[in-house]
Order: structure tokens, then sequence, then C-alpha cells
């Protein structure tokens, strides 16, 4: 039986990320008379900044109510609204929180505490509760803003990231030069990628993208790049798709120039080159590669080669290659240690570091386990996400936790790589 309730609050100081609604643990078993029958709330959708979240409790009548939500905020008081008119019937309890700017829960548990009489009970909620105050970050764009080219027809490739209710490809926006080219983008939760149909003019090209998530929080960006006059034998490189590769998938690149040369081109870390051929339209060069399994590089420079009477110029695309060769191994996690976040006030906080491949998307997911006379029973508290950097490391602090007092943290992690195949899990527990 449980009598008493852990520490009260947790922070995740890190962008808690997106996926799919999970099932919420049930109400906890009852210690002696105290009982909690139903905890539940009104959240249809994820909550923005400004919204309001209420908050209802049936249970034993009489008593002192708070609820917590996992990683925003703890300890908010709830007032009994309906006694029973009989000892053996419940109370009706119910509370209401305000979503600050700057939270953000991903299928966060609902936890509450009654207090009848001395004696203590926690439960968690029917339902979890997604929180998006926060809009996707942009991760990279290509050309590179300020960028020179002399590549005429060069790949735009924007990576973007909403680590909470994920970004909704049917609300970005990408605007060229004034033209709104979104209906020929391919464009995903996690990246927009347009091929100009026809070479830019010599001068400065402007890109605006416009990034939505499921919460309707919003991130736009915008940059330009320069095209400059060219006498080299290579106008344009191109490559398609701009996206991650898997093995079976065609990679194919055009080169436009000087007719009547011998083309070809290669991926940096990967062993030979591919010929190209010229097509029917002069000057127009093909080369196809089809991805092999076991290959595997992280934004691969693609480059071109075009000689002529004599004359050797080389070319790079605008867009590095990425092939992914196989599902992800589990992601390492290193042994959680402990550190001080300031803010508003202090809090100690546990790290957890771990190491996988770059560009990878690492989701986390938060359990306590309680033992009862059935077993161990594993309850979601919380998920997170976050996304390897360049070198292939990530990290993320967890904050004092909600749980019942004897409970064990358990921390589960996949790796996503950028085609979205997910790893086998690595489970770690976090000490007390």
């Amino acid at each position: 039986m449980l009598t008493r309730v852990g520490v009260c609050l947790l922070g995740l100081w890190f962008a808690i990320g997106p996926g799919s609604i999970l099932a919420a643990p049930a109400p906890l078993p009852p210690t002696g008379g105290v009982r909690i029958e139903l905890l539940t709330h009104d959240a249809r959708r994820p909550l923005r900044a400004g919204d309001r979240v209420v908050v209802t409790l049936r249970g034993s009548l009489g008593g002192s109510a708070t609820f917590h939500i996992f990683g925003v905020v703890a300890n908010v008081g709830m007032r009994e609204i309906r006694t029973g008119v009989y000892q053996a019937q419940p109370a009706l309890y119910t509370g209401t929180y305000i979503v600050r700017p700057g939270d953000v829960a991903r299928n966060a548990a609902l936890l509450a505490t009654l207090t009848v009489g001395g004696q203590e009970v926690l439960a968690a909620g029917n339902r979890p509760i997604t929180i998006d105050t926060r809009g996707p970050v942009i991760t990279s764009r290509q050309p590179k803003p300020g960028a020179t080219l002399t590549n005429v027809r060069p790949n735009i490739f924007v990576n973007f990231f909403d680590a909470v209710s994920t970004v909704n490809p049917g609300a970005v926006r990408l605007v060229v030069n004034g033209q709104n080219v979104t209906t020929r983008a391919s464009i995903s939760e996690s990246s927009a990628a347009y091929n100009p149909e026809v070479p830019f003019a010599p001068g400065p090209v402007r890109v605006q993208l416009t990034a939505t998530d499921r919460a309707g929080n919003i991130e736009q960006t915008e940059w330009s790049f320069t095209i400059a006059p060219s006498t080299d034998l290579i106008r344009s490189v191109t490559i398609n798709p701009a996206t991650a590769l898997t093995p079976g998938d065609i990679l194919t690149v055009v080169l436009t120039g000087t007719p009547g040369g011998k083309a070809s081109f290669a991926i940096q870390g990967l062993a030979g080159f591919v010929v190209m051929r010229e097509s029917r339209i002069s000057g127009v060069y093909f080369g196809t590669l089809t991805v092999a399994s076991g290959l595997s590089v992280f934004e691969a420079p693609l480059l071109v080669t075009l000689e002529r009477d004599g004359r050797r110029s080389t070319a790079a695309a605008a867009v590095g290659v990425t092939i992914i060769g196989g599902p992800p191994p589990a992601p390492a996690v290193l042994a959680p240690g402990r550190a001080i976040v300031l803010g508003e006030e202090a809090v100690a906080r546990t790290v957890l570091r771990g190491r996988s491949r770059p560009g990878f998307r690492i989701l986390g997911r938060i359990s306590y386990v309680i033992r009862s006379q059935s077993g161990d029973d594993q309850r979601l508290l919380t998920e997170f996400l976050t996304v390897t950097g360049v070198n292939g490391t990530w990290q993320v602090a967890i904050g004092p936790l909600v749980f019942p007092e004897g409970a064990r943290i358990v921390v589960s992690v996949v790796a996503i790589d950028p085609a979205g195949q997910r790893s086998p899990p690595m489970e770690t527990e976090i000490p007390q």
C-alpha cells in the first residue's frame, strides 16, 4: 500500500518531443479508506500558452486534493465542489491550470494526491496531457545563408524539428524569390526539399519558409544566397531525392554544362565513382546510384566532374548525401549524473547523456515502477525527444520527480534515423 508521495515537482530541461498519444497509467490502489476513483482532464488537443485545463477528481469526501502535470507544474490546489450525501458516496474535486509560455509536456502523466484524516493517496489520470508552447526549430538550411554559388540550379533544403506536437506538413509554406513553390516541394514532418524547375539568374536568391506545428505554433525563417556568373564547364548540379536514402533507393544526379564531355560523380566516404551519360538534351548529363546495404554516410559531399578538350571542372551539390545502411543500433546511455540548473530557483537535476549517430533523434520514455502483489507495475510518466549533435552525442536534464515513495524511475530510449527507422530500446534506471 502507498502511504506517502515522493518529491513534488519535475522539470525537464529540454524540449519534450513528438509522437503518438500513449495510454496513461490507471489510478493506483487506495490507501486505507482513502480512495481516488477517477482522475481526468478536459484537454482534447495539445495545449498552447493561455489555454486552460480543468482537472476533475472523484474520491473520498472531506479531503484536501492537489494535482500535478508531470514536467510542468506541481501541487495545484483543487476544491471540493460536491460532497456525497452519504459517507459511502464519493466527492468531486476540481482545479484549473493556465498554461504558461515555455511550458512543454509530451504525453505527460496527470497525477493527483488526496489527503483525508492524515492518510494520503496518489493516483494517475486516465489520459496524458500534451502542452506545446514553442514553435518548431530550424536546424539547417541549404544552400547556406550568405553563400555564393556558381551552381545555377541548386537544391534548396531545410531541416526542422518540433519536439512536442511535431510539424504539420500541410502547414509548411515555402517561397523562393517571391513565388510560392510549396506544391512543388517535397515536405515531411522534418524537412522541406525543392528542386528549382529552371536555373536561377545571376544575383541574390531569397528563400522564406513558414513551419507550423500541430499545436498551432509558428516558426518563420528567411535567408538568401547569391548566384555568381561563371565560365566553368559545369553550370549546375542537382540531386534527387535530397532526403535520407535507405537500401534500394535510387539517387539521381543531374549535371548541366558544356556538351560533349565526360562526366561522373562521387560521394565522399564511398569508394569509386559513377559514370554519367549525356542525354538527348545537349549538355545535360544524368547518373544514378542504387543504394546497397551496408552503406552509411551523413551529409557527405557529392562532387561531379566534367572533362572536355583537356579541361576539367569539379563542383559540389548544394546538399550533402545521407545514406542509412540499415536500422540504427540502440543508442548508448551513459550513467546519469547530477547538475544544478539555475533559473527562477536553483533545482537539482539528473542529467542523462548518451551517444548515437549524427542527426538521429532520441526518443525517451520515463516511467516509474512499483512492486505489487502481482509483480512489478510500470506506468508512463512522460516522453522526451532530442537530436544528436554532429558528434553523435545527446543530453537531457531531468528535475525532481513526482512518484510514489519506493518506486523505481526507469528511462527507455530509442534512436530514430533520418529515414524514420527505429532502433531497439536501451533501458536504464535513474538512481534515487
